[in-house]
C-alpha cells in the first residue's frame, strides 16, 4: 500500500474522536450553514429516475457531510479509509438510512457503476495521492443525471492571492499566539518539528496536495469532467470562516476574497 495512504489511515484512526475539535474552520455555525445551503442546491439539481436517492459521502471523516445528507431523508453511504471514522459515524448517527463503506484510498473497486444519485466529498481530494484517478472512478459510480459535489478544496486564489486576501490574513492572525509557549512543554511538538526537518512536506494529518507546486488543479478536474460527459453546473469560491476569527473582520472581507472552492457537476443523462 502507498505510504501516504498508510499514513492517512493511521493518523485518522488515531485522531477520529478529536477531529471536530481540531477543525474550527469546519465546525462553526457560519460554515455549517453555508454547507447545508450548498448541499441543498446540489440535491435539488439531481435528475435521476430514482424514487429513493442514494448519496455517497466520500471521505466522510467524522460525518460532517453525512449529518446534512441524512436530513434529506434519503439513503446515505458514509465511506472512508479510516475504520475509526466509520465506527464513529455509525455510533454518532444510528440512522436506518445510513450504511458505511471502507475505502482503499485509490478507487471504488468494490462499487458497481452508476450506483449513486450523488457523490459528495468535502476536504478530501488533497489527501489522495492520485486524486484525478480517484475522481474518475467516483464519476463512474454516479448515475446518469446524478450529481458530483466537491467542497472545501483550496481555491485558485490561495496560490495567487489578491491583496485583499493578504490583508485579511494579516488582520486575523494574532501578533502573538500563546499556544507557542504551551508547545514548548509539549514533547509531541518537538517530534513534529523533527519530522518537518526530515521531510519539509510532512503534514500532521496527511495532507498531500497543499503546496504552491503541488495542489488541486481545477483546470484538470474540469477537463476530466468534460471527458467523462459531465456538465459543470456551479463553481463558487468563498472565504472560509474560522470560529476564533473576529466576525466583523470576516464580514468585511468575505465578498472581497476567497480560499475555498465548491464545484457541482452533473453526469449528462
Amino acid at each position: 500500500m502507498n505510504e501516504q495512504i498508510q499514513y492517512n489511515i493511521a493518523i485518522h484512526n488515531k485522531i477520529a474522536k478529536k477531529y471536530t475539535k481540531r477543525h474550527p474552520e469546519i465546525y462553526n455555525d457560519i460554515e455549517q450553514q453555508r454547507l447545508f445551503d450548498s448541499l441543498s442546491d446540489a440535491v435539488n439539481l439531481i435528475n435521476t429516475e430514482s424514487d429513493i436517492k442514494i448519496f455517497l459521502d466520500y471521505g466522510c471523516g467524522a460525518g460532517n457531510l453525512t449529518n446534512h445528507l441524512l436530513s434529506f431523508h434519503q439513503k446515505v453511504v458514509s465511506a472512508d479509509i479510516s475504520e475509526s471514522f466509520l465506527k464513529l459515524v455509525k455510533d454518532t448517527f444510528r440512522n436506518e438510512n445510513l450504511s458505511t463503506l471502507l475505502l482503499n484510498g485509490i478507487d471504488l473497486n468494490n462499487v458497481e457503476s452508476e450506483s449513486f444519485d450523488m457523490v459528495a466529498t468535502f476536504s478530501v481530494l488533497h489527501h489522495i495521492p492520485d486524486y484525478l484517478l480517484a475522481l474518475k472512478d467516483i464519476c463512474r459510480a454516479i448515475k446518469k443525471g446524478g450529481i458530483l459535489y466537491i467542497d472545501h478544496e483550496a481555491s485558485p486564489e490561495v496560490w495567487n492571492p489578491k491583496p485583499e486576501y493578504l490583508e485579511y490574513k494579516e488582520k486575523v492572525t494574532p501578533s502573538f499566539n500563546p499556544i507557542i509557549l504551551l508547545n514548548l512543554f509539549n514533547p509531541f511538538w518537538y517530534v513534529r518539528k523533527l519530522k518537518k526537518i526530515k521531510n519539509p512536506r510532512w503534514q500532521a494529518e496527511g495532507d498531500i496536495h497543499v503546496w504552491n507546486d503541488d495542489h488541486i488543479e481545477w483546470n484538470k478536474i474540469e477537463k476530466l469532467l468534460s471527458e467523462l460527459n459531465f456538465t459543470i453546473l456551479s463553481v463558487k469560491d468563498t472565504l472560509c470562516y474560522y470560529k476564533h476569527y473576529p466576525l466583523e473582520i470576516y464580514n468585511n472581507f468575505k465578498d472581497k476574497c476567497s480560499d475555498i472552492r465548491t464545484l457541482i457537476a452533473m453526469k449528462n443523462p
